[in-house]
């Protein structure tokens, strides 16, 4: 079951007073116009039993939301190597987990601390700046963890964060992995389930990654016959525009060879 399941439920009933309580309104207005007491009192009550319930609803949505937030906290040094392993299995390529010092494009921000899982060919071994980063994730070769202030190795890194517009949002994207957001979702849910537990073992997340992985492994044999064509499709770019490049410098050497001759 997904963790936004029951979020979806209780919105529609939400959904569903709010309208019974518009209604209600609407209903009240015109018996006012109409200058029925009776059927004014009626429809105040309508009005305000829709609401209550619309109340009660909201506070419901707002523990659930609570619940997520609390179980979506990870250790970034338990967390991060396990997302590595997966992207490195389902992409066929080798990702690194690091934690580096990051540097904003505005001179007016502070140096953080950047978590982020990338693809080897593209890692940095001292620094990252922003516009870098910016360009990996969009590429599909990074996804970033948490960019903090603290250079502490073991932070904790929150997936979601509720707000008070009775929402729960995403503090982290996951753009060309979306298996990561299942999987984290996954183990947000077990959390939930048991005792709605703010961190679990290292053995039990390793259970979890096993699991899901069996119950993905078709997904993965796409993804890397899907790896396998583009890499096919970029080996062979390479050699067209080998070939060209040798073209142009066979022809370079002609030109000067055709105008030696013309010189003698």
């Amino acid at each position: 079951m997904d963790i936004n399941d029951n979020l979806k439920k209780l919105r529609e009933q939400k959904h569903r007073f709010v309208e019974r309580g518009k209604r209600a309104n609407k209903q009240l207005e015109e018996m006012r116009l109409a200058s029925n007491p009776e059927y004014i009192e009626r429809y105040k009550l309508k009005k305000y039993n829709s609401y209550l319930r619309v109340d009660s609803l909201n506070k419901k949505i707002d523990e659930i939301c609570e619940t997520i937030e609390y179980c979506s906290c990870f250790d970034s040094e338990q967390i991060g190597p396990i997302i590595c392993d997966l992207i490195n299995l389902f992409e066929g390529e080798k990702f690194v987990y690091q934690s580096k010092r990051y540097y904003p494009n505005t001179k007016e921000s502070k140096v953080k601390c950047i978590k982020l899982i990338v693809l080897n060919d593209r890692k940095q071994d001292e620094w990252y700046d922003e516009r870098y980063v910016n360009s990996l994730v969009k590429k599909g070769n990074a996804i970033v963890l948490t960019k903090a202030e603290t250079f502490y190795p073991h932070l904790d890194i929150y997936f979601y964060a509720y707000d008070e517009l009775h929402r729960v949002n995403q503090n982290i994207s996951f753009g060309a992995f979306p298996y990561v957001k299942e999987f984290i979702d996954g183990v947000i849910q077990y959390k939930m389930n048991n005792k709605e537990q703010k961190y679990i073992s290292t053995e039990e997340l390793k259970k979890l990654e096993i699991e899901f992985i069996k119950s993905r492994l078709e997904q993965i044999k796409k993804n890397y016959e899907f790896t396998d064509d583009r890499r096919t499709e970029a080996f062979l770019l390479s050699l067209e525009h080998n070939k060209i490049v040798r073209n142009r410098q066979l022809q370079k050497a002609l030109n000067r060879y055709n105008s030696n001759e013309n010189q003698n």
